[in-house]
């Protein structure tokens, strides 16, 4: 699960903050109240955005591991996290193989170890732990993916946190093509790959059927990107992945010449500050049985 940018994850980093479900996370904190030191791997850790966003608001002490399997993210932060934990009030150093972070009421550690989530040597390596993140992640993955990774963390975890995971996209003003053009991004998502076909928006459910089957309880709420008119970097991101994607995936000659044309018109409402882009995602929590409330 490589080849994103750093630019693209620093540019998301204020939407997902802003996105993000409170009741989810909320929940997230109330399952692990009283664990000391809280134990958490980070899922394609990427540029450690979760752990710059949960740690704070966790408890007193923490071990996280980050797992990446690019070395050039977790490059990125390694340069980012001395400068994040100076302005969240913290002093870093490196510490027993990892980062140290201490503030007047946490001790944080985080280690980074490189891996593709999918393999049993980097779970080995992680060793157990008591929460399991992925944040913006899994709907990159194919169901029997899912699958195996509910399985695995059941047998190592006590909960799954995955943040942010696509469930559809719509634009203001509307246009007759959103349709068809959201329609083709999405089924570039779900296109056939080496590994199979990635669950794009069908992840939450899979996830849900997954843990269900192993007696896990579920909890999930909505977590939205709305980008609006002051949010022209974001559109430029987004209008161009779909640049990049769709062509492969419209139909015939005229579908392509429909896509030019609403990309054309949805690039020239970004720059007059006349666009907004609504992009849905879902925050879900898997906890083994008894840990969640009702």
């Amino acid at each position: 699960m490589s080849g994103f940018s750093t630019a693209w994850l620093d540019a998301r980093y204020r939407a997902d903050e802003a996105a993000r479900n409170p009741e989810t996370e909320a929940a997230v904190w109330s399952m692990c109240s009283g664990i000391q030191p809280l134990r958490v791997l980070d899922l394609g850790a990427g540029t450690c955005a979760a752990f710059r966003h949960l740690a704070p608001r966790g408890p007193a002490r923490q071990r996280w591991t980050a797992l990446e399997q690019d070395p050039l993210l977790l490059g990125a932060a390694q340069q980012l996290l001395p400068g994040w934990a100076a302005g969240a009030g913290y002093t870093a150093g490196p510490d027993a193989g990892g980062w140290a972070f201490r503030s007047s009421s946490q001790a944080l550690h985080l280690r980074m170890i490189g891996g593709d989530l999918h393999s049993g040597a980097a779970w080995e390596a992680a060793g157990p732990q008591d929460l399991i993140v992925a944040h913006a992640l899994l709907d990159l993955c194919s169901a029997e993916q899912l699958r195996a990774l509910a399985a695995r963390i059941s047998g190592q975890a006590q909960g799954l946190y995955a943040l942010l995971n696509y469930t559809g996209m719509r634009a203001w003003p509307q246009m007759p093509e959103d349709g068809a053009v959201f329609g083709w991004y999405e089924a570039h998502m779900q296109r056939p790959q080496p590994f199979g076909r990635a669950c794009g928006r069908e992840a939450p459910a899979v996830l849900r059927e997954a843990f269900a089957a192993l007696g896990w309880q579920v909890r999930s709420g909505v977590s939205r990107w709305v980008l609006g008119p002051g949010e022209q970097a974001m559109h430029a991101f987004l209008l161009g992945f779909m640049e990049q994607s769709i062509p492969e995936m419209a139909e015939g000659p005229g579908g392509l010449a429909l896509f030019r044309r609403w990309l054309a018109a949805r690039r020239a409402q970004s720059q007059a500050g006349q666009l907004t882009l609504d992009v849905e995602h879902e925050d879900l929590l898997a906890a083994a049985h008894g840990l969640l409330p009702g």
